[in-house]
């Protein structure tokens, strides 16, 4: 009988979708909707042991990198979905939000080239998310 608590599960299983998949989709829209640059979303799970996912955004700013965190922390908090911890947001060069199965990573620009998450996790399957058209805003004659 085997008894191991590894997280890697059967080969089989490596394409089904995990529970945790919706909550990194909602986040992912969710920051695009707060304009957030180049937003990825990685599936982690079967390479590291604390989460399922990685939701990578950028910012023009420091201040719109909290501004998207904060869009994220409000849409779910009014779910009653809280991150188990934050960190950065007053700083806003990288926002770090835990959310158990899914950590989101809110870098300002030039932080997010530095550190560049996406090549460290280039093994990490991601998650395509719909195409959006942007919004017409110019005004109608």
């Amino acid at each position: 009988m085997n008894t191991s608590t590894s997280r890697n599960p059967e080969p089989e299983a490596l394409d089904n979708e995990l529970d945790s998949e919706p909550l990194a989709r909602e986040i992912a829209l969710l920051a695009r909707d707060a304009k957030a640059i180049e937003v990825s979303v990685l599936r982690v799970y079967e390479l590291v042991q604390y989460t399922d996912w990685f939701v990578v955004c950028s910012a023009r700013s420091d201040r719109h990198a909290r501004a998207i965190y904060d869009a994220i922390w409000d849409a779910l908090h009014y779910k009653g979905i809280k991150p188990l911890s934050a960190e950065g947001v007053d700083a806003g060069q990288w926002v770090l939000a835990d959310y158990g199965s899914v950590v989101v990573h809110i870098f300002y620009e030039p932080v997010r080239d530095f550190y560049a998450l996406e090549r460290l996790w280039s093994d990490a399957p991601r998650l395509e998310l719909p195409d959006v058209e942007p919004t017409d805003v110019s005004p109608t004659a």
